[in-house]
């Protein structure tokens, strides 16, 4: 590294080389525990989407086996077989990395906007499915003890995704598969509470059984029991 050239090295090496070294030597120096942003972003080989497919998978394990706490940039990069450089060039801090993680997985399961009702109960049903609220949750607890963290998280990803939900349910209450008093907001916030808990506090499946529930209970017809085509479009007997 730039940061370990000996004074011979640095003779030879150009003005561009040594400003690059004498930042990456302070950097270290503030951040005696390895934590170092990437200094320099030049315009060398574009990145890897395989390095950050193993970097991404490499840090879910690792907090699905020893939660925030245990996670650290060294350990992943080891484990990920790259370098710690390309992971601090792609995610300068640990609560970026775990920010990164959790977008990625919520982009596994992506809400449509212009999606029916069906699709938000779908939505709600493979995030249960796929294992990651214990996770999750992890990272909720440790929220509560590291406010950047709790901003971020709802930064980039709770109020995008609570906003695609009620977008969704904004379409379909307007193709009249949702009564039109419908606090919309609160229903975007309360099911992923719903399933959350169900999961997690309950311990008790979160099947087709309960979303049945939850489709009547929060999605009733509207008044008349027919969407704009006389179909009942979003009405128990319709779904």
């Amino acid at each position: 590294m730039l940061a370990h050239l000996d004074s011979r090295d640095l003779g030879r090496a150009g003005p561009y080389a040594r400003r690059v070294q004498a930042a990456a030597a302070t950097a270290e120096s503030e951040n005696p525990r390895g934590a170092v942003p990437a200094l320099v972003r030049g315009r060398g080989r574009p990145r890897d989407p395989k390095v950050d497919t193993a970097i991404l998978a490499t840090a879910t394990a690792v907090l699905r086996e020893q939660g925030y706490a245990g996670l650290s940039m060294r350990d992943v990069a080891d484990r990920a077989g790259v370098s710690r450089q390309s992971v601090h060039l792609r995610w300068a801090t640990k609560d970026e990395l775990v920010i990164a993680v959790l977008r990625h997985h919520a982009d596994q399961v992506p809400i449509d906007p212009l999606g029916t009702i069906d699709d938000a109960i779908a939505r709600l049903h493979g995030v249960a499915g796929r294992g990651d609220l214990p996770l999750l949750a992890g990272i909720i607890t440790e929220m509560q003890r590291n406010p950047a963290l709790a901003q971020a998280y709802r930064d980039e990803i709770e109020r995008p995704r609570r906003a695609r939900f009620a977008d969704l349910l904004r379409h379909a209450q307007q193709r009249g598969e949702l009564a039109t008093d419908v606090d919309l907001a609160l229903l975007s916030e309360v099911l992923p509470a719903l399933i959350l808990r169900r999961a997690l506090v309950s311990g008790e499946e979160v099947g087709d059984a309960y979303l049945d529930r939850i489709r009547r209970t929060f999605f009733p017809p509207p008044s008349g029991g027919a969407g704009p085509e006389g179909k009942g479009r979003g009405s128990p007997a319709a779904l």
